[in-house]
């Protein structure tokens, strides 16, 4: 549901989960909670012409397309409310921390070790 209302992708199978998971408290006092992050590695439902309307009546404006050769294309549309942009990127483009003129941020060092397990784990 998250990645959907995120990103306007349909998650179709979960490949693996991605490390252990990481424990993090928000808020402070009796208003702390504590949280789990599970990071996974999906596949995705590929865009067809009705998936990538509806996507651009729910978020606005103009969505990008991915083309995968000639037999695939998946329709990326962010919420503007949750994310301001994103960015496809290579193993070696996290490693690095650059892509072409984009310089990557990340959270943590431990997100960035998050990012390259998962191009790991994938048999590409």
């Amino acid at each position: 549901r998250e990645v959907f209302e995120e990103t306007g992708l349909r998650i179709t199978g979960i490949v693996n989960q991605i490390g252990e998971g990481i424990e993090f408290v928000t808020g402070s006092g009796t208003s702390s909670e504590t949280w789990a992050k599970l990071s996974f590695v999906v596949e995705v439902e590929e865009a067809n012409e009705g998936t990538e309307a509806t996507q651009e009546q729910e978020y606005g404006g103009e969505g990008a397309r991915i083309e995968g050769g000639s037999d695939w294309t998946i329709a990326i549309k962010l919420s503007p409310a949750e994310h301001q942009r994103y960015l496809w990127v290579t193993k070696q483009e996290v490693r690095t921390g650059g892509a072409g003129s984009v310089t990557l941020k990340f959270i943590s060092q431990d997100q960035q070790d998050l990012i390259l397990a998962a191009f790991s784990s994938r048999k590409l």
